[in-house]
């Protein structure tokens, strides 16, 4: 809560009018660094919850709201995972872990993205060091 105590007396002393505001990450004006904190914490679990619902909810990411529009992103992201896992064959451990991680269900859409970036970096690099 240290920061968050100097950020308000920052506040306080240089920009006392943006204490009157309501921050968006706690929906509350930032005069009390509990507050914020415990508020801030409220706010993300209702998120979260809204999230697991499939009800609206706040975010800066994008990419759910895209998935959700279109599964074809979906669908290649799989495709590609499929087409170019086996690049990992030279390491079993490796491979376990990032088929382990691909799979796993909290937060799945960035897992895909990240996998499949990390195929597609190996594939092109090792086809560059073979040429």
């Amino acid at each position: 809560m240290g920061l968050i105590n100097i950020y308000i007396k920052w506040l306080k002393k240089h920009h006392p009018k943006v204490l009157q505001f309501k921050l968006d990450k706690c929906n509350c004006k930032p005069n009390n660094a509990l507050k914020v904190q415990i508020l801030k914490k409220i706010y993300a679990l209702i998120n979260v919850i809204r999230k697991w619902f499939k009800i609206k909810y706040d975010s800066m990411n994008p990419f759910d709201i895209w998935f959700k529009k279109n599964p074809t992103i979906l669908e290649f992201l799989q495709e590609s995972y499929d087409e170019n896992i086996d690049i990992l064959k030279f390491n079993q451990n490796l491979k376990r872990d990032i088929e382990e991680y691909f799979y796993f269900k909290s937060d799945r859409y960035k897992r895909n993205k990240f996998v499949v970036t990390l195929l597609l970096s190996l594939k092109f690099h090792m086809k560059e060091k073979s040429s």
